[in-house]
């Protein structure tokens, strides 16, 4: 929770000093809580995670992280702090490499990331298209601001995915399928 409470700071800060100042301290504690892989951990263990896919204590979630660094991204954008941009370019770094060997490949070639993995790595887990989505939209900022058009061609990837599994989301999950379509409708814009 102490991530969305910087969202509430970032989004003031062009109209109050308070919380300008606050969201920058407020984001600098979130930063110092990245592990050496490069991701924010969700420290407590979940059972159903433990028990469903053996993933422990101190897990990814990528929900949870894509918020958190869109933050990071926002805080940067607003700041221009250095600590920021590390933090970003640390994360893409493990970000990169989860994707590459964390995923399911569709039929079209696109990338299902899987959503959770605990720091032993290599458990397969499943792909929500919301997690999904989120990602790619990610991505997408995260090479517009900072130039990285391999970036771009993750988000991709990660999109095209998503298209593939269109008709699925809609059929097995309409609220998933209407969020999917409201993303598709703004990325082609």
């Amino acid at each position: 929770t102490d991530a969305y409470l910087c969202r509430s700071m970032l989004a003031l800060t062009g109209y109050d000093r308070l919380a300008y100042d606050l969201g920058a301290a407020m984001m600098d504690v979130m930063a110092k809580r990245q592990n050496e892989q490069g991701y924010f951990p969700t420290l407590p263990e979940s059972t159903w995670l433990s028990g469903d896919y053996g993933v422990g204590a101190g897990f990814y979630d990528t929900r949870f992280n894509t918020d958190l660094v869109q933050m990071l991204l926002d805080a940067y954008e607003c700041y221009g702090l250095p600590r920021f941009r590390a933090a970003l370019d640390r994360y893409i770094d493990f970000y990169t490499g989860y994707a590459a060997s964390h995923h399911s490949v569709t039929s079209s070639g696109g990338w299902l990331v899987w959503d959770y993995d605990d720091a032993s790595g290599g458990h397969r887990t499943h792909t929500s298209l919301n997690h999904q989505l989120s990602e790619a939209l990610l991505l997408f900022h995260l090479a517009d601001s900072l130039g990285r058009s391999d970036l771009t061609e993750l988000g991709d990837r990660l999109l095209l995915a998503a298209r593939n599994n269109f008709l699925y989301a809609f059929v097995n999950t309409p609220f998933i399928m209407l969020f999917g379509l409201i993303f598709v409708v703004m990325v082609n814009l």
